[in-house]
């Protein structure tokens, strides 16, 4: 039990804290509702998932011994994160407008 608490901890805070992830899934359920939000956040729950399974299992400990490997994962992240910032910077700007409330 005393293992629990800081990863409900965490956890609680991972989840509240303004990250992109939290950003992209305020933004489409504002815009489109919860309903068009629900794959983002079944995503974002997996891939969180995912990451915590491969660690457990060793990559941490693999990659530690192989540091070309992580340098080659720190590159490939830092071009990913370079082309998102130039389709950002390319892409048109316009108003942003929120989704009618559905009617009942």
């Amino acid at each position: 039990m005393s293992q629990l608490l800081p990863f409900v901890l965490f956890a609680f805070v991972a989840s509240i804290t303004p990250g992109p992830t939290n950003i992209l899934v305020l933004s489409n359920s504002s815009r489109f509702g919860l309903g068009a939000a629900m794959p983002i956040i079944f995503g974002a729950c997996s891939a969180a998932a995912l990451i915590v399974l491969l660690v457990g299992l060793g990559a941490g400990e693999w990659l530690l011994h192989h540091p070309q490997l992580q340098q080659l994962m720190s590159w490939l992240g830092l071009a990913w994160l370079l082309y998102l910032a130039w389709q950002i910077a390319r892409s048109p700007a316009g108003p942003v407008e929120a989704a009618a409330a559905p009617r009942r």
